[in-house]
């Protein structure tokens, strides 16, 4: 660092982001997703500090055990967010999701739950007629299937299942209505 007193260069330089802030205090002040006493941040995150300086002090979290941050000229790894506050004489404040107005974290949850299956309603159904002709009965509507068709389903091993996709096999039931040309309305 070309003197001391650059810690929020340094890090929006983490990100990334351009300068919007005079100050690490300016930009603590602005930030919009802030965690104030928070001492849990998650990795990657810009974590603030109240120090005996009136511009106060911004460094890049890592982890419970580092944190980067600059030290009059130099950058240096503190000893977590305890490292920091030894060094500086300061107090921890918090940390936030953003810096000079970008987002540097996002947060994540849960996985996005799956897309449900459709309502058996929906999906087709292969039906024996009381003539021994198979049809496929979908919400398109309904085609036969002819005995050669029924015999490479046969081939398969998969010749019982009841109504509907429930027991059946997506692999040879998508060769059976390719064979039957697709599924058209």
């Amino acid at each position: 660092m070309p003197a001391a007193g650059y810690c929020l260069q340094f890090v929006r330089e983490c990100y990334a982001v351009p300068a919007v802030y005079a100050s690490a205090l300016d930009a603590a002040q602005a930030c919009n997703t802030p965690h104030p006493g928070d001492r849990n941040p998650p990795p990657g995150t810009p974590v603030w500090f109240w120090t005996s300086s009136v511009y106060d002090h911004v460094a890049f979290f890592v982890g419970p055990h580092e944190v980067i941050s600059t030290f009059n000229e130099d950058i240096r790894s503190f000893d977590g967010i305890g490292g920091i506050e030894a060094n500086f004489d300061g107090t921890y404040a918090g940390y936030g999701w953003d810096l000079n107005e970008h987002q540097v974290y996002i947060p994540t949850g849960p996985p996005e739950p799956p897309t449900p299956l459709p309502q058996e309603d929906d999906m087709p159904w292969f039906i024996r007629r009381v003539d021994g002709a198979i049809v496929i009965v979908g919400p398109t509507g309904v085609r036969t299937v002819t005995a050669v068709q029924w015999d490479v389903y046969n081939n398969l091993g998969l010749a019982v299942f009841p109504p509907g996709m429930g027991a059946m096999d997506p692999g040879p039931f998508n060769e059976v209505v390719n064979s039957l040309g697709g599924i058209v309305g």
